[in-house]
């Protein structure tokens, strides 16, 4: 179908795109040195986008993206919300987003302005947790400044398909889980990451999850790239076994420093079974986290995390995650995350 006119991305003059592909230029050059003069220029392209970019925008979009796909973003809203958008309308626009439209940027920027998110609490039309639920830690819901779900540096293509889908090469680790998508496909594009699938299904499903996974879960930071609690690119730490006298598993995971302020602990609580694929015998070698997956099962829920390379899924009663203060040499320049 056809889309009325304000819900299609906005032209873009070239006068306005050449200014704008001359400013990213230029941070981009300024972001490797971590000068106060490029926090100072991200600030003013922001001020004058009305995006919320952050250095590492600036540092790798080169391997996604051109410079001019870039500028044309910036050039567009970043939040561009209808109110009288239809259902009609928003099935077309995910037609759209997942046949890899030349705008799916814009109209994956559309739909999440237009759709809360599943933990958000301004929505009137998405289904809550159930009565009885924990509030959830405020200290843990914080959104990113984007408000969009994540696009970072991917290997270059010829089109590149982003926010929220990604492209790696998926080594040493089986594309099991049943809605997340590690190693998935779109067209002829393979290697694509996406939490699409399990999105538009975790209304359903987080009902029935216990408490603390549902709020893990559900969380508006999860599944978003560019946000400061997104599990992707966390490096798992350290792993504590349950015994004969602890029916508990606790598994930290170690920030990243070019997107995360804190480290993730997360407390498996009644542990039932508990399987690691790490490259080596002795448990080490597992990369970074790619995404995981949360879902209900009969004794609580399973947790499936992917790493590059690697797996890690834990069944429990329940689980606890908490985002606890980052300790490291580089978590002390602040220039370091931009």
């Amino acid at each position: 179908m056809d889309l009325r006119p304000e819900l299609t991305p906005p032209p873009v003059s070239p006068e306005r795109l050449t200014h704008l592909c001359d400013a990213i230029e230029r941070i981009a050059d300024l972001v490797p040195s971590r000068s106060p003069d490029a926090e100072a220029a991200i600030t003013a392209f922001n001020a004058h986008t009305g995006h919320t970019y952050v250095a590492v925008d600036f540092a790798e979009y080169e391997g996604s993206r051109s410079t001019a796909d870039f500028a044309r973003e910036a050039a567009r809203p970043a939040r561009p919300r209808s109110t009288d958008i239809t259902r009609e309308e928003l099935v077309e626009i995910t037609r759209r987003l997942l046949t890899a439209d030349p705008d799916t940027d814009y109209y994956l920027r559309l739909l999440q302005a237009n759709v809360p998110h599943p933990g958000s609490a301004t929505s009137s039309s998405t289904p809550r947790p159930p009565s009885g639920t924990p509030p959830r830690n405020r200290s843990s819901t914080r959104r990113s400044p984007t408000g969009r779900l994540p696009c970072e540096r991917r290997a270059p293509r010829e089109r590149d398909q982003r926010n929220p889908v990604e492209t790696v090469t998926a080594v040493g680790h089986p594309a099991a889980m049943k809605f997340v998508d590690v190693n998935g496909r779109i067209g002829q594009l393979g290697g694509v990451i996406s939490p699409l699938r399990y999105l538009a299904r975790l209304p359903e499903i987080s009902d029935g999850l216990p408490p603390g996974a549902r709020a893990f879960a559900t969380d508006a930071d999860h599944y978003d790239f560019a946000g400061k609690r997104c599990v992707k690119d966390l490096m798992l730490h350290h792993l504590v076994l349950p015994d004969d006298h602890r029916g508990d598993a606790v598994a930290h995971f170690r920030h990243n420093c070019w997107k995360h302020e804190e480290d993730l602990v997360i407390r498996y609580t009644g542990v039932t079974d508990l399987a690691l694929d790490s490259p080596n015998a002795d448990r080490t070698g597992l990369g970074p986290v790619i995404l995981d997956e949360i879902l209900p099962h009969e004794h609580g829920c399973t947790h499936e995390t992917a790493f590059r390379p690697g797996t890690l899924i834990v069944t429990a009663r329940d689980l606890t995650a908490t985002w606890i203060e980052a300790t490291c040499e580089d978590s002390l320049d602040p220039g370091r995350r931009g």
